[in-house]
């Protein structure tokens, strides 16, 4: 079983029974998402028998444990922030697991757990920059610089194992005086087309130096390969922020922010996982459009014939559509007849 036990202020645990694959774990991690990793093995990093060490995921609020692999690797267990991957070790054996599928992507072999050259692995960290320790059941510590990789098998990582000390036992995560963590925020996302920062805080004594920011695009989960933004700027009171960078694409970018370092503090970085924008596609917010008018034909013009003037007035009353100008000349006609009439028949009477 586990027990939940209150810091601030300090209290009694709480109880959680396990159920499911396992009745006893190790050791628990928990990657950037919020899953929770468990380890299951023989106590000291000795799994022997045939079965071997178990890793798998765990409920931690209903304790429920459902195994994923079998492994003589799974006694100690860190999440790296720098790979974005779990490290374990146990036996004389490390290897490097993907959260996204929980398959092994990298893994290293060493000589035998017992005789002079002893590798019998307990428990160990990472510094976030792709530097892995792990202690030994002998006074041993084991070193791999994998920062070049991301790797901890590859064949061109440096690794050294050096006797420490004969009660070296487990090592803790890195912390305390001298060390200058890099605590990082980047902006919100949104539709594609949203523009994307990062800011960070260094911690630390009167840090000084450069932060550089590097986003790399959704389909560089790992973060290795070239970042769509890079650019480095220097740490005023403790802060610096990055260049601003206008999306292209959908998907889940991620920022890593690199502290340089100066004479009372270390180098840090953040890590791969731990600043995630996400973009949508977005989509149509609402289109209006207005139809154009209708078009009219254009309106016949009737052509007068050659030397008639065309002459036309509003019409006054009746229908029939003769214009009051048709009837006007229809009477001085009648008028001009009969006075031409008229003076015939006087001229006749006057021979008579």
């Amino acid at each position: 079983s586990l027990a939940s036990v209150p810091l601030d202020p300090f209290a009694n645990g709480t109880k959680l029974p396990l159920t499911g694959d396992e009745k006893g774990v190790d050791t628990i991690v928990w990657d950037t998402h919020g899953t929770a990793y468990y380890t299951a093995s023989a106590p000291n990093g000795t799994n022997g028998g045939a079965e071997g060490g178990h890793f798998g995921v765990i409920d931690l609020t209903t304790g429920h444990t459902t195994r994923k692999l079998t492994t003589d690797a799974a006694h100690g267990m860190a999440f790296d922030s720098y790979s974005g991957d779990i490290i374990i070790f146990g036996s004389n054996k490390i290897e490097q697991i993907d959260p996204a599928t929980l398959a092994v992507v990298s893994s290293r072999t060493f000589p035998g757990v017992s005789g002079t050259n002893q590798h019998q692995f307990d428990q160990g960290s990472v510094d976030g920059n792709g530097h892995l320790f792990v202690a030994n059941n002998d006074g041993n510590l084991t070193f791999i610089d994998y920062s070049a990789s991301k790797q901890i098998g590859d064949s061109g990582d440096y690794v050294s194992t050096q006797f420490l000390d004969t009660f070296l036992d487990d090592v803790a995560p890195l912390s305390g005086p001298g060390s200058a963590p890099v605590t990082t925020t980047p902006s919100a996302g949104g539709d594609i087309g949203v523009v994307i920062s990062d800011t960070a805080h260094v911690a630390g004594f009167v840090p000084s130096g450069t932060v550089t920011f590097k986003l790399y695009p959704p389909d560089q989960p790992k973060c290795d390969g070239t970042p769509v933004s890079l650019s480095t700027n220097p740490v005023t009171n403790g802060d610096a922020a990055s260049a601003v960078y206008t999306t292209t694409t959908a998907g889940t970018y991620r920022w890593v922010a690199e502290y340089s370092g100066d004479a009372n503090n270390s180098k840090s970085q953040s890590g791969c996982q731990d600043e995630q924008v996400v973009v949508t596609t977005g989509g149509v917010h609402g289109v209006t459009s207005t139809p154009a008018p209708p078009t009219q034909p254009p309106k016949p013009t009737a052509t007068p014939p050659s030397g008639v003037q065309a002459i036309s007035t509003p019409a006054t009353g009746g229908g029939g559509g003769v214009s009051g100008t048709a009837r006007a000349g229809a009477i001085v006609i009648m008028l001009g007849f009969s006075l031409f009439f008229l003076g015939r028949l006087r001229r006749r009477e006057e021979q008579t």
